[in-house]
């Protein structure tokens, strides 16, 4: 059970980070996203913004290296919570909600609530069963399959588009 919680917490730490960086690269995208879609007023949407995505990429290092305590993958889980909840929002009531999820500017859909459904699970078998903290070879294949699920996960649209 240790290899799923590890792999768990390699595979949000790595999908933190890839959409922190991501947003960083088209920041004043993002900017405006949150301006225009989640009304943040033009005064804080820079800090905001900033805000999003330092949390985002400082959560890599805190997952992977830091002490892991069940408060760190409770904060991880209420974020991922109302990540989860404004696309299931979008979905329910049909509204066009833009979002810049993973650094792509898209409409939230039934694909970024099965997404995040995905993160949303596994940071609830983080808070159930931690991961160990042992570096060895298991570990380290483990990072490189969630380097592969997190590909898939941002990938899903483009799958679900070649299936149909």
């Amino acid at each position: 059970m240790s290899l799923l919680s590890t792999f768990c917490a390699m595979v949000i730490a790595v999908t933190f980070f890839y959409s922190g960086g991501r947003k960083f690269l088209i920041f004043s995208e993002f900017q405006s996203t949150l301006e225009l879609t989640f009304k943040v007023p033009v005064s804080l949407s820079k800090v905001t913004s900033l805000t999003i995505i330092s949390c985002e990429l400082i959560l890599l290092p805190i997952l992977l290296f830091g002490s892991n305590g069940i408060v760190i993958y409770s904060l991880i889980s209420l974020i991922l919570f109302i990540l989860f909840c404004i696309p299931l929002y979008a979905v329910v009531t049909g509204k066009e909600i833009q979002c810049n999820c993973f650094g792509e500017s898209s409409k939230l859909s039934w694909i970024d609530l099965i997404r995040n459904s995905l993160l949303l699970m596994s940071s609830i078998i983080l808070c159930i069963i931690p991961p160990s903290q042992t570096f060895n070879l298991q570990n380290l294949i483990m990072f490189f399959l969630a380097i592969a699920m997190v590909n898939i996960i941002i990938n899903l649209k483009p799958i679900v588009s070649f299936l149909r």
